[in-house]
C-alpha cells in the first residue's frame, strides 16, 4: 500500500499512525488486500483522520470505538449508495459519549469503555460527523489526489 498516497489523502493523520491503522488496526499488507475493501478501508482510515482534526479524542478511544462500532460501519458502506440520505451520523456527546445516530439504542462511554443505554444527563456539547458526507468527500479526494499523483 503506498503510504505516501494515503498521506497526501488525509493530511490530520501522521505518517506512523497512518501507518498502524493500516497495517495494524486494518491488518492489511499488500496492495490487493486494501483493493478488496476500498471503500471501507478508505472510509475508516476518514474517520480516524477526522478524529485526529478533532484533537481530543484519543487514539485508544478511536479504536475502541471503531470496534464497536464495525459491523454497523461496514453495513453503511456496503449500502451507502442504496440507503436513504439521512441519519447516518457519528454523534460526539460532551466529549464522552459516542453514538450512531441510525442505532440510538446504545451509546459508547469512552470513559468506562462499555456501551450505555442513556447519558446521566442531557448533553452541553454535541458534535456530529455527517457519515454519508465525509464517505463522499473521502471517494472525491482519492480520486483528485490518484489524478495529480499519476502526473
Amino acid at each position: 500500500m503506498n503510504l505516501s498516497f494515503l498521506k497526501q489523502v488525509f493530511g490530520f493523520l501522521e505518517s506512523e499512525r497512518l501507518q498502524f491503522l493500516v497495517r495494524g488496526f486494518l491488518s492489511i499488507t499488500t496492495l490487493n488486500q486494501f483493493r478488496a475493501k476500498e471503500k471501507e478501508n478508505y472510509f475508516f482510515i476518514a474517520l480516524f483522520d477526522w478524529f485526529s482534526h478533532l484533537g481530543f479524542v484519543g487514539e485508544a478511544t478511536q479504536e475502541r470505538l471503531i470496534r464497536e462500532l464495525q459491523p454497523t460501519l461496514v453495513r453503511f458502506v456496503a449500502n451507502y449508495e442504496n440507503e436513504p440520505k439521512e441519519g447516518d451520523c457519528l454523534s460526539i456527546f460532551d466529549q464522552r459519549y459516542f453514538g450512531y445516530l441510525k442505532h440510538s439504542e446504545y451509546l459508547y462511554d469512552s470513559q468506562s469503555g462499555v456501551m450505555v443505554e442513556r447519558m446521566e444527563q442531557d448533553p452541553v456539547t454535541i458534535i456530529v460527523c455527517n457519515l454519508r458526507e465525509l464517505l463522499k468527500r473521502t471517494l472525491n479526494r482519492v480520486d483528485q489526489v490518484g489524478v495529480n499523483h499519476a502526473k
